[in-house]
């Protein structure tokens, strides 16, 4: 048998990418497999790789993720009360205040430990700020206005005993 890309030379081997028959010149070896030179170019050479230097690890701003984890955590834990006062009136419409609560809560602890997370799975660019701050917003007014339509208690809304 002759070499796929050399016909007047002896095959010493077998690529294993593309099953060519490969003579000693053309022959590459990567650990303890053989691959021709077209294969190792078309794995490693027409391939674009980004440098180590050029990959920056992503910031993201550390006042709003300081502030997304406080306001997380004061809707998170804020949804409790309401279910207790729940209990009390008997108000329907108080869990489904509460749920937004949690839901929301839970998203902005979320954007506040693991935004890189977040970012993956959304789609949302929380490293710009401007857009985390707006993602921030708009979670708050959501909280806000749910809240603002949830039944009124009559100790008053930050009154829950």
């Amino acid at each position: 048998m002759n070499c796929y890309y050399h016909p007047d030379r002896d095959v010493v081997g077998v690529c294993v990418t593309c099953g060519r028959f490969i003579c000693v010149e053309c022959k590459v070896l990567l650990g303890d497999k053989i691959y021709c030179n077209s294969c190792v170019n078309e794995m490693f050479l027409e391939r674009s790789f980004t440098p180590l230097q050029a990959k920056e690890k992503t910031a993201y701003s550390k006042g709003l993720r300081i502030a997304s984890g406080i306001f997380g955590i004061l809707v998170f834990f804020g949804a409790p009360i309401g279910l207790s006062s729940f209990t009390k009136t008997g108000m329907v419409t108080e869990p489904i205040v509460d749920i937004i609560s949690i839901v929301i809560g839970l998203f902005l602890l979320l954007t506040s430990f693991v935004p890189s997370w977040v970012s993956a799975k959304t789609g949302i660019k929380l490293e710009k700020n401007s857009v985390f701050g707006l993602v921030l917003a708009i979670s708050l007014i959501i909280v806000f206005v749910a809240i603002g339509l949830g039944p009124k208690i009559p100790e008053g809304w930050w009154h829950y005993s």
